[in-house]
């Protein structure tokens, strides 16, 4: 096999908000695509997502 396809001790974390989005602007299928390949490599792939949150602080 090649080097590429030797993905078996990689993690890799793709951020994961425009997988949320309702309406797409194509960023959410590229990362789709780019996990299933990953994937299909032998890595390991998780998404991180998180909820929308105000400022922890606030400029006086």
């Amino acid at each position: 096999m090649s080097e590429l396809s030797e993905l078996s001790d990689v993690k890799i974390g793709i951020d994961g908000l425009n997988l949320a989005l309702s309406r797409g602007t194509g960023v959410a299928t590229y990362a789709r695509v780019l996990a299933a390949t990953l994937q299909g490599m032998g890595a390991q792939v998780d998404a991180l997502y998180g909820l929308p949150a105000p400022p922890l602080y606030t400029a006086a």
